[in-house]
């Protein structure tokens, strides 16, 4: 007979460090793998619905992905969906994976038409050991509501005295388990999010749309990103930078020389987001300074310039911007 509750408890979620250090993953590959680690929170958490949803997800990105089958397999038994179930188990036969564990599950569910429920559904252990840790609390509350009763053998008073001390840690074990678990969840799902957002600026990339590419970019410099996608950002941030920052600083400065200031300015912010080159970073920056003076903002205008002469006091433009400054902080008293 197949414990379905041992099977569940089994499955762990794949490191995938380790995975792109054996193998070249593709972005397909890497996406599949965390909404499969993130299924297996979602379960942790009860929440088998959306753990299905993210194993769906994930086998459209990767269908022929061995494990999140068959952990999609497991969850189906759960909502007694037994068609569904052996479905895929016939898919993991076929296509030769897992093949023993497959024909294993099938037999049970063969054998099994009117299937008890204790036997096959999946009963997650943050269920079981909150469970356990209700009934702790009704025992707690039944013996703290007794009248007091002098007990001769203070072997039982000690004995009632460890049930309590169980309990108790049941439930902070309970605890721990669950911010554990939600914390798993939440480190999944952002990653995932971030992923697709990384590739969504990669596909502006390759389609010429440097500028979108860029600016999507620079709203993540601040993010805080793993090892992985911090890889995955510097190529991007890289490959950009290099194709990109020539073509939106050249648009920005037309506009600069028409005097149109204010399409001007987000092309050159973003070129200056970028990290344009040394030599022109002083003009740059000027530039910046100006379009927000001829905009009528001058607190931003006041900022730039400020940078020119503490960041490149050497430069032909600080002198200017210093007599700027003069100007706009003496109209401003």
């Amino acid at each position: 007979m197949i414990d379905f509750y041992s099977e569940i408890q089994g499955i762990k979620p794949i490191n995938i460090k380790d995975l792109q250090l054996k193998y070249k993953a593709n972005d397909d590959v890497i996406k599949s793998i965390i909404l499969y680690n993130k299924a297996i929170a979602e379960i942790k958490a009860n929440n088998v619905e959306e753990a299905i949803k993210d194993l769906k997800k994930s086998l459209s990105f990767n269908k022929g992905f061995p494990e999140a089958t068959k952990l999609l397999g497991l969850c189906y038994i759960y909502n007694k969906e037994y068609r569904k179930a052996r479905k895929l188990f016939k898919s993991m036969i076929k296509n030769g994976i897992y093949k023993d564990i497959a024909n294993k599950y099938l037999n049970v569910l063969g054998n099994q038409p009117k299937v008890n429920v204790k036997k096959v559904v999946v009963v997650l252990s943050i269920i079981t050991l909150c469970f356990g840790v209700s009934y702790g609390f009704i025992l707690i509350s039944k013996t703290m509501n007794k009248p007091y009763v002098k007990v001769a053998n203070s072997d039982k008073v000690n004995d009632l005295k460890k049930d309590k001390e169980k309990i108790y840690s049941q439930l902070n074990n309970a605890k721990e388990e669950l911010d554990k678990t939600k914390s798993e969840l939440e480190y999944y799902k952002s990653k995932y999010e971030i992923l697709l957002k990384l590739n969504e600026i990669e596909q502006y990339y390759k389609d010429g749309d440097y500028e979108k590419a860029a600016s999507s970019l620079v709203e993540m410099k601040n993010i805080k990103l793993d090892k992985e996608l911090k890889l995955k950002f510097n190529r991007l941030y890289s490959d950009i930078r290099l194709k990109g920052l020539w073509i939106i600083y050249n648009e920005g400065n037309k506009l600069y020389k028409k005097g149109k200031y204010k399409e001007a300015l987000p092309k050159l912010k973003l070129a200056y987001e970028l990290g344009a080159d040394n030599d022109i970073m002083p003009w740059l920056t000027y530039q910046i300074g100006k379009c927000y003076k001829e905009i009528k903002d001058d607190s931003n205008a006041l900022i730039f310039f400020k940078k020119v002469v503490d960041n490149y006091p050497n430069s032909r433009y600080a002198y200017n911007c210093k007599k700027l400054i003069e100007q706009m902080m003496s109209k401003n008293r």
